[in-house]
């Protein structure tokens, strides 16, 4: 396989894997150190969305949990 081939496969596979949009209602925020001060600062917990494509359950928290009404508004206030 050619390294270029083998290049444009990684990012294809890297865009795939971490560059989906989510289509729910919670505003994500990407990591970065102010947004942990900002919970700190608000008291407010930091909720990591970590997941993988291979991963049954992570597609099962996108796709039913994180589209929940109820569930959306918890994460929203706290």
């Amino acid at each position: 396989m050619h390294l270029r081939t083998a290049t444009f496969l990684l990012l294809l596979f890297l865009n795939v894997a971490f560059g989906e949009q989510k289509q729910d209602n919670i505003d994500w925020q990407p990591w970065s150190d102010s947004v942990f001060a900002q919970a700190q600062k608000e008291g407010r917990f930091v909720l990591l969305n970590l997941g993988a494509v291979w991963c049954h359950w992570c597609h099962v928290m996108d796709e039913v949990t994180y589209r929940d009404p109820k569930v959306i508004e918890l994460i929203r206030s706290h």
